[in-house]
């Protein structure tokens, strides 16, 4: 039996994270307790505790509030010592007690910033996720550092937290629109808000990408058919769930050494018509 934790069933994202897992799962005759949690940390300890209580052979985690605050790592790391299998497939902290598989976000972000460069855009907005989050930390670090291997300066007004929503994402981007003086390109942390934004950009009656020009994170299957089809970073959400699912089971069945796995998974740029004009650069 699987433990399976994540903040919400409806973000794509996780849901083909857990089409992987239940690859793997099913075919070594595993089952799923799938809980959510909303990203709230006390959810996350009380569905940990839950666990515990089902005695689950494993735990596979996006448990990113927990990893907000001392008590929360402290936590993780008495269900390891008590022998508690655990994969996080979010971003973990340096001492991380389990083995991890994620997604490169610092380098996702370098690269979806630096495609907004090549394009020759300089006022380039970033809306975030809320920093207490590791992979909100590790994005934003990912555009600061090629805005400064651009020597572009970086004004506090041009980043905004859009909490990862699609109302934040719309919020965002209509604060920036209001700014004497406007962003011609935004990366948006996720696909999410980068669609938001889009919205925002509609409704203000600027053209995408000719006046703003968009970029997101992710590559969720909306994606693509979003008008304009947005630009984004894709994160190999499939293949993400099939590693994690692969590592805990094999560690659950002593094929591993005691050496802690972590996996670094590299993203890829997928151009769309959300940052290019079409017979353009």
């Amino acid at each position: 039996l699987i433990g399976i934790l994540i903040p919400d069933i409806a973000n794509y994202f996780f849901a083909d994270v857990i089409k992987g897992i239940q690859s793997v799962t099913d075919d070594r005759q595993y089952d799923l307790v799938l809980c959510t949690t909303d990203g709230d940390y006390q959810k996350e300890i009380e569905v940990l505790r839950r666990l515990q209580l089902r005695k689950v052979d494993g735990i596979i985690t996006a448990a990113m509030a927990l990893s907000t605050r001392k008590s929360g790592c402290d936590f993780i790391k008495d269900l390891a010592q008590k022998g508690q299998h655990i994969v996080s497939i979010s971003p973990v902290w340096e001492d991380f007690p389990g083995d991890f598989v994620e997604v490169n976000n610092t380098r996702g972000a370098a690269m979806a910033t630096n495609h907004l460069i090549d394009l020759g855009h300089q006022k380039i907005a970033y809306i975030g996720g809320s920093l207490e989050s590791i992979s909100a930390q590790q994005r934003l670090a990912g555009y600061q550092e090629a805005m400064k291997s651009a020597n572009i300066p970086v004004t506090d007004n041009l980043i905004v937290n859009g909490d990862f929503s699609f109302g934040g994402g719309y919020n965002a981007a209509r604060k920036m629109l209001s700014l004497e003086s406007s962003p011609t390109a935004i990366f948006a942390a996720n696909d999410v808000m980068a669609l938001g934004a889009i919205q925002a950009i509609k409704e203000s009656g600027k053209s995408i990408p000719e006046e703003l020009a968009v970029v997101g994170f992710d590559d969720i299957p909306i994606s693509n058919m979003a008008q304009p089809a947005l630009t984004t970073i894709r994160q190999p959400r499939n293949e993400i769930g099939r590693k994690s699912a692969e590592i805990l089971l094999d560690r659950i069945n002593d094929k591993l050494t005691d050496e802690k796995i972590g996996i670094v998974i590299q993203p890829k740029l997928i151009v769309r018509s959300s940052s290019v004009v079409a017979g353009g650069k």
